[in-house]
């Protein structure tokens, strides 16, 4: 009774009957031995530089668990295929950063598409990286849950991509930073999220181009936009961006030094930017002038306005921005133009409740001194 008991205990734990047999070998599931459950939810294999597509294979044992998965600068990841195990994930993963797998092949974005449950996805520093638009565009026909995704650094990257990026029916932030080939005239052809395969009036779009709209109407799911450091953005991309981005809160156009008054007047023109837009970054802009203010100033929403390093403009710019009712935070670090006249009329603004004037040499010891409960703890933005 006792060994016919020993036996029966040693099935049902899949242990040898041998105890030697049973120290020497792995104990691989068997047909009396379930197969392990694995509950990783995060991992981060970051670094992992020898880590190769062949190498993720295995991470399909976790599809019923992993929620969030970091590669980043896995630069074993090589070619086409490398992605091609990622399909296998199943719908729990929200999360996947590939930032910095510069030896990938754009084509391999195709791999993303069947991740159904993707909300946040990091491809920014793909240094070099051939043909990126064509893998966003076969991989944004999926991820219908994608709501956040940097490009950033993504220095292959044209507006050819930027236009399939408008397929993604829920993205409310893109980084496109330091994307060196991006104009944004690719905004153009944004419109109101739709089901896959219809055109906005319902008719099916052809198949020879499935992202060209029959009627394009603005886009209200995209609010927070940075095109910072994107040098060949000019007034013609912020046109683009005006026209259709009706749901934008954060635009951030900083060293977008090619932008004038023009792309400025542009963004006053869209009614919906007036009553949506609260944050705007125009650093470095140094082409934007007392006009340009005058237009910042039609952007009645705007809580948070970014004017580092704009050196055009005066104190007759500054009065304009008296119009902003809600403003609560203004940078004019090294706006050197503006004198203490300036600092008189912002202490008009009741809202205001934030003041950088680091740098504005035209200004007196005594102007400071009025403002100087809107200046950073310390000082700094005074000196």
């Amino acid at each position: 009774m006792e060994q016919g008991a020993a036996q029966e205990t040693g099935q049902e734990t899949g242990q040898s009957e041998n105890p030697g047999a049973a120290q020497n070998s792995i104990p691989f599931p068997g047909p009396q031995t379930p197969a392990p459950r694995h509950r990783i939810r995060h991992l981060d294999l970051s670094g992992c530089r020898r880590l190769s597509g062949e190498g993720i294979r295995p991470l399909s044992t976790l599809r019923d668990s992993l929620v969030s998965l970091r590669l980043s600068h896995c630069t074993g990841l090589r070619g086409p295929d490398a992605l091609a195990p990622l399909q296998a994930l199943g719908p729990l993963l929200e999360t996947l950063a590939l930032d910095g797998c510069s030896n990938l092949h754009g084509s391999a974005l195709a791999s993303l598409a069947p991740l159904e449950g993707l909300r946040t996805l990091g491809l920014s520093a793909l240094l070099g990286v051939p043909c990126v638009d064509e893998g966003l565009r076969a991989a944004c026909r999926g991820l219908p849950n994608l709501s956040a995704l940097s490009l950033q650094g993504a220095d292959q990257l044209t507006d050819s991509g930027v236009r399939a990026l408008g397929e993604l029916p829920n993205l409310s932030v893109l980084v496109l930073s330091d994307c060196a080939g991006v104009r944004g005239t690719g905004f153009e052809s944004w419109e109101c999220p739709r089901t896959a395969g219809e055109s906005p009036k319902g008719n099916s779009v052809s198949s020879a181009d499935p992202f060209s709209p029959d009627a394009p109407n603005p886009n209200t799911t995209l609010v927070s936009l940075s095109l910072q450091n994107c040098g060949e953005v000019a007034d013609a991309g912020v046109e683009a961006v005006a026209r259709a981005l009706a749901g934008l809160r954060q635009l951030n156009l900083v060293k977008c030094r090619r932008v004038t008054d023009r792309g400025l007047a542009a963004l006053a023109a869209s009614a919906a930017l007036r009553s949506s837009l609260t944050a705007l970054a125009l650093q470095g802009m140094s082409g934007v002038t007392d006009a340009g203010l005058e237009s910042v100033a039609a952007l009645a929403s705007l809580r948070s306005l970014d004017l580092q390093f704009c050196w055009q403009f005066g104190d007759r710019g500054v009065a304009h921005l008296l119009r902003l009712r809600r403003l609560q935070r203004l940078d004019l670090l090294y706006s050197w133009q503006i004198s203490d006249e300036a600092l008189r009329l912002l202490l008009s603004m009741r809202s205001l409740s934030s003041l950088n004037v680091m740098g504005c040499h035209r200004l007196s010891p005594q102007g400071r001194r009025l403002v100087a409960h809107l200046l950073p703890v310390g000082g700094a933005g005074g000196a």
